[in-house]
């Protein structure tokens, strides 16, 4: 998770570990919904490429 930016660090655990919903989270990270949703799909993607790139 080192490579992901702060927002997207924050954005995926507390929507997805801690099971916080989408208005708190984006609350939290003063984003606006949309906001909120394009940091998720940004570190997501992060993650993915991380991981292929360790298949390889």
């Amino acid at each position: 998770m080192q490579q992901l930016d702060e927002d997207e660090r924050l954005a995926l655990h507390v929507y997805y570990l801690q099971g916080e919903d989408v208005d708190e989270v984006k609350r939290l990270l003063n984003v606006s919904r949309s906001g909120f949703y394009r940091l998720l799909a940004r570190g997501r993607g992060k993650i993915e490429k991380y991981i292929k790139q360790k298949e390889n």
